[in-house]
């Protein structure tokens, strides 16, 4: 199967179960993460990504030594997808608060990714209710982030520490897919 049916695929699945589902607070007006202007911030985000991603080619055996948990699948309740982009970026702002000068990264690109983060993250706030609840979820994402740290520490700006910059990256290009996947949800059901 050609990889853009199955993409098509994947989101025809999660619109029918979303029509089974139908979160009763998908929507609330205090929630603004899915509004229009949430599109325009990921692809800005997007950009800023694009940015940082390193330019040469990272060596293989860097690639052996860090493991790389993935991204949560299978989220299609939108409480639990607000909980995973906000445990995603805020882990995010955090480690490059901590850790971008020693990587190397641009200022001004690294902070205006803080920025869109931030700014994401603030209007999340309101969507995330019982952390607890989606812990299973967000725990192995922060785990992940801690051990980024540690290589952070260890790797400084060297060339095995690019392979940290492409793996946040890969979790914010996942998490802004999953903002648009819910954004796309949204609009699905209040046209059915």
């Amino acid at each position: 199967m050609a990889p853009a049916k199955f993409q098509l695929t994947k989101l025809f699945v999660v619109l029918v179960i979303l029509q089974q589902v139908r979160p009763s607070n998908s929507r609330s007006p205090e929630c603004q993460w899915l509004d229009k202007k949430g599109e325009h911030i990921d692809n800005e985000i997007l950009i800023v990504l694009d940015h940082l991603q390193p330019k040469e080619k990272i060596q293989d055996d860097c690639f052996d030594e860090v493991h790389h948990y993935g991204f949560p699948n299978n989220i299609h309740e939108l409480k639990a997808a607000a909980m995973v982009v906000h445990t995603v970026y805020n882990e995010t702002v955090i480690f490059y608060s901590n850790f971008a000068k020693t990587l190397g990264l641009s200022k001004k690109d690294y902070e205006k990714l803080l920025s869109l983060l931030r700014y994401v993250m603030n209007n999340l706030t309101p969507c995330v209710t019982n952390a607890e609840q989606y812990k299973d979820v967000t725990e192995r994402t922060s785990n992940q982030y801690t051990e980024l740290e540690n290589y952070a520490q260890k790797w400084g700006n060297t060339a095995c520490a690019q392979i940290i910059i492409w793996i946040i990256s890969n979790n914010v290009q996942e998490a802004v897919h999953l903002s648009s996947q819910m954004r796309k949800m949204l609009l699905m059901s209040k046209t059915s």
